[in-house]
């Protein structure tokens, strides 16, 4: 899908990421059509682009007659555009991720839910966010305490798994209040594990801090214990921010 500025000239692209799943006798060339594309459209501009997509292409892409219209915001005039016209096919953990029901506050805990293990959808991820993994979802993140990274109402990626092996310390991270057997509550903050010296050189962890980014906001402290799914109020790192998901 092309979007083309005819005050600058500029092109706006989104090409849709599951051609190789319609047509795999064509795979290695359509990897590379986008990209050819792109050199294309730097080259010839947005008019050029169009033109030449009418003259040499239109026998492997369908290429519409053009519309004009007025544009506010390209950027978000395409997006809109694209999830419009097109359907692509869903490619699990490739170019989608799965979004569960869950809410974490940016604040103190958000309100106790049930979360269901079953994702709600599945939504197509910016090319820009490299690497997906099985271990990578979405959530909802509620409140003002980690602005400007993560504005209120955002949905947000997060990393499970790997990512939080080792060191979470200066991590932004999905922390979850366990309560009730299936009850959880969750926040977003930056952690910070506080430790003291026991036994020469061994340490243990005495209490965790979780920090606000936005200053109007406190930092909070919680004694540590040991994770625990029999007993109510312990806590637990379940994923590592990765990226806002713009809408």
């Amino acid at each position: 899908m092309v979007l083309v500025d005819l005050t600058s000239g500029r092109p706006h692209r989104r090409f849709r990421r599951d051609l190789e799943e319609l047509s795999p006798e064509d795979a290695d060339i359509l990897d590379l059509l986008d990209e050819d594309l792109a050199l294309k459209a730097n080259e010839l501009g947005g008019p050029g682009l169009l033109a030449w997509l009418e003259d040499n292409a239109s026998n492997y892409i369908r290429v519409s007659d053009p519309e004009t219209g007025h544009v506010d915001d390209f950027g978000n005039q395409l997006k809109w555009l694209y999830h419009r016209h097109i359907r692509p096919r869903i490619l699990q953990f490739r170019t989608h991720l799965p979004v569960y029901s869950l809410q974490a506050a940016a604040g103190r805990w958000g309100p106790e839910r049930d979360v269901e293990h079953e994702p709600e959808e599945w939504v197509e991820v910016p090319s820009s966010v490299r690497r997906l993994t099985d271990d990578m979802f979405i959530a909802t993140v509620r409140g003002r305490s980690m602005e400007p990274l993560i504005p209120d109402g955002s949905r947000c990626i997060f990393r499970g798994g790997a990512a939080l092996a080792g060191s979470r310390h200066g991590k932004r991270v999905l922390v979850a209040n366990y309560g009730e057997p299936g009850e959880q509550r969750f926040t977003v903050k930056r952690y910070e594990s506080v430790k003291r010296r026991v036994d020469g050189d061994r340490e243990e962890k005495v209490r965790i801090i979780l920090h606000p980014l936005n200053p109007e906001f406190d930092s909070w402290e919680i004694d540590y214990e040991p994770f625990d799914l029999e007993s109510s109020g312990r806590i637990r790192i379940v994923g590592e921010f990765v990226a806002v998901l713009d809408d």
